[in-house]
């Protein structure tokens, strides 16, 4: 956390930088923008309240002169002072005489170099008290001037925790001496045998009481540092929650501005506004994964998957990034790779995210590549190799043992060039250690690099992977022109007026209109007297939060009338607990915040699309199985085999074309729906090639929106076709 901080305060003053910058640009003509920046300057009170409440001391000096202008709380109470007493003194004031000369240096190497870490130092309180402590030290620009900030901790329980674990090595070595001397005493006194072995004996007893105590006192100190750690891992969470409420505000108003009709100019700074709040949001995802992950609390998921469409998946992540950069790109899966694994795909593709990132993060010329293949294979599990291979920078051979450590980087100017927190690589490795395999790396400096990773999955039937398919082509099929906003009533639940605003505004883009109530109470309240067809609920509120809302709804306390009702949770908790905890209280779906109205549409869908309906012994509405049938000679076998291919090829396809219209590669999108038709006619599904129509003219026209919604119906279409056959 002492890390974090200066970035914290760095991230504070761009994204203030870019609210003014905003507010100047569009003060005249976009009064919704400025309350999407007003929303932005939030942040900045957040940040200043994490100034005031950080555990660590926090002092702010003249860069120049090393005169203290600012401490926080923290600072106050470890050096004895009251809040206005620090300011004005000369920070040489606050150290030993002794210490004069080294924490001059410190604060030359500071002005020099930007910052200092870690340097071991002492302080003196205001009673005279001199106490050990760590500092780091960072040169900032605030408001237009030089100064340097300095995080203080107070090191002295680690000292005497030391101390202590020295005294007792020291007496526990005495012990294991006084031990040894007994032995050797015992084999040299054969007089008086049997009295010498009771006192022996007797003696032994006595020490194995002090060893005893001791490995109690050990375990003591164990259970002590691991309470610590899950404290560290309640703070992370809390502190992660606090900063996705208002994340969830600056990403979804983001959202709906860049929808408005702006100039170019205010289009690229909304951009920069979202992309910067969503590299935060990707570093709070890294710090809280991090923290599962050392507590222990970081589970797996076992679902079946297509490994073949999970990379190229993150393969189509990617297609623009590629593309800009002009850069090679090879995917290779082997074909002993089987078609149907099990094991948690979602962790798999953070892995392959991070790997792949990085490497066109690196890349400025030549090609990325990612290859896949079978390590070994068994009856019940099946272990994979992964490779992702660039012909970026390199990495130098003395950083490369350590490049896998938490927040370490290839070198000082890593972060400073191309950002990053320095845990992603430490994250990738533990999740393939939980996925029974390991990461390492083969680099030459100047000439690329090449990780790898293994992982161990369970082997899926085809059964289960099409059920598991059923579920999600459902979901993906919804779209706002298959239920028009107008056959929904929705009851949003949200105490915070901007998360109002923002949910309201992804409803509205998907067609819908909502009521909202700003309290557990009142929820209850509109529910006992109106209906309604769905309901999103904020989890977190004061007074009866979600879970009770729901919970007492379930029971009846607001009558039958929406006993019922479908409720999607709403939360910036993330957590597969906590998704739990939504589902043990009745809610029917999650969504995590910061929401956004591709997640909405999503949840809406698992818990509102009905099951695809049958139409007599022939199929469903717009295929003829018996056409097709027909057509191949009465040839029945023949016709499936036939029917099959056009599913799994055109699912593919469609995977490829959803990431081409996400990335506005519309002669992409033309070509492969044009293709789609084709196959569609000769199965006879028409209904299929009437939407690959409709996305043709989506293509053309360049509309993204419509484009995605029109896949999502086509990846519908199949599933019902699948399910009808």
């Amino acid at each position: 956390m002492r890390e974090s901080a200066p970035n914290l305060l760095d991230s504070c003053e761009k994204i203030v930088a870019a609210v003014r910058h905003v507010r100047e640009t569009v003060n005249e003509s976009y009064d919704d923008i400025i309350a999407s920046m007003e929303a932005i300057q939030g942040q900045h009170v957040l940040y200043e309240e994490i100034f005031k409440g950080s555990k660590d001391a926090i002092l702010v000096l003249h860069a120049d002169s090393g005169v203290v202008l600012r401490s926080n709380a923290a600072a106050c109470e470890l050096l004895g002072y009251e809040r206005l007493d620090l300011p004005g003194r000369d920070v040489m004031e606050l150290h030993p005489p002794k210490d004069h000369e080294a924490a001059a240096a410190a604060l030359a190497a500071t002005r020099r170099d930007g910052s200092v870490r870690n340097v071991a130092s002492r302080i003196v309180r205001r009673d005279g008290t001199v106490v050990p402590v760590t500092i780091t030290a960072h040169l900032a620009n605030l408001d237009g001037e030089a100064h340097i900030v300095g995080f203080v901790r107070d090191e002295s329980q680690r000292v005497m925790t030391e101390e202590e674990l020295r005294r007792l090595n020291e007496k526990l070595g005495a012990e294991i001496a006084e031990k040894k001397s007994a032995e050797q005493e015992l084999r040299e006194l054969n007089e008086n045998l049997e009295r010498r072995v009771a006192q022996r004996t007797e003696q032994i007893r006595r020490t194995n009481e002090e060893l005893e105590k001791t490995i109690d006192r050990a375990n003591r100190l164990v259970l002590e540092a691991r309470t610590a750690t899950r404290a560290k891992s309640a703070f992370i969470a809390h502190i992660t929650h606090e900063l996705r409420t208002p994340l969830n505000a600056v990403i979804g108003m983001s959202e709906l501005l860049l929808d408005m009709e702006l100039g170019t100019e205010q289009r690229d700074t909304a951009n920069i506004v979202a992309q910067s709040a969503k590299s935060l949001l990707g570093v709070i995802n890294e710090v809280l994964d991090f923290s599962k992950i050392e507590a222990g609390k970081l589970d797996l998921e076992s679902m079946p998957f297509d490994v073949r469409a999970v990379v190229q998946g993150v393969a189509d992540t990617f297609g623009f990034q590629v593309k800009e950069k002009d850069l090679a790109w090879r995917v290779e899966v082997d074909e002993q790779v089987p078609a149907v694994l099990e094991g948690d795909a979602g962790r798999l593709r953070q892995i392959l995210v991070n790997l792949v990132g990085n490497a066109i993060k690196f890349t400025a010329r030549g090609e990325v590549a990612v290859r896949v293949r079978v390590t070994d294979a068994g009856p019940a599990e099946t272990g994979l190799r992964f490779e992702v291979a660039d012909t970026g920078v390199g990495i130098p051979a003395d950083t490369q043992s350590r490049l896998f450590d938490a927040f370490t980087q290839a070198d000082a100017t890593t972060a400073r060039n191309y950002g990053g927190t320095g845990l992603g690589l430490t994250i990738s490795r533990q999740l393939a250690e939980a996925m029974g395999g390991g990461m390492g790396l083969e680099s030459t400096e100047g000439l690329g690099s090449m990780f790898w990773f293994t992982a161990r999955f369970g082997r899926a039937s085809v059964e289960r992977l099409q059920t598991w398919q059923a579920t999600e082509g459902r979901a993906a099929a919804v779209s706002p022109r298959a239920r028009p906003g107008g056959d929904l009533r929705i009851l949003l639940v949200e105490d915070n007026k901007v998360n109002q605003k923002v949910a309201l505004g992804m409803l509205r883009k998907l067609g819908y209109a909502a009521e909202c109530a700003d309290l557990g109470g009142e929820a209850l309240r509109l529910l006992a007297e109106k209906d309604y067809d769905l309901v999103f609920m904020d989890v977190q509120m004061p007074g009866m939060g979600g879970l009770e809302v729901t919970q007492r709804l379930r029971a009846g306390d607001a009558g039958d009338r929406n006993r019922g009702v479908a409720i999607i949770a709403m939360t910036a908790h993330a957590t597969r607990q906590d998704r739990q905890a939504c589902l043990d209280a009745g809610m029917n779906d999650y969504v995590a915040k910061p929401i956004s109205g591709q997640r909405i549409a999503e949840a809406m869908a698992r818990v509102l699309m009905p099951k695809p309906a049958m139409k007599g012994g022939d199929g469903i509405d717009g295929f003829r199985m018996d056409k097709l049938v027909e057509r191949m000679d009465g040839d029945v076998g023949l016709a499936a085999d036939i029917l099959d291919t056009f599913l799994s090829d055109t699912a593919q396809r469609l995977k490829s074309v959803k990431g081409a219209a996400l990335n506005w590669d519309f002669e992409f999108v033309q070509q492969e729906a044009r293709t789609i038709e084709g196959g569609a006619l000769n199965v006879h599904a028409e209904i299929v090639a009437n939407l690959s129509r409709e996305l043709v003219q989506a293509a053309v026209a360049k509309q993204q929106e419509y484009a995605v919604s029109v896949i999502g119906e086509i990846q519908g279409e199949l599933e019902q076709i699948r399910q009808a056959v």
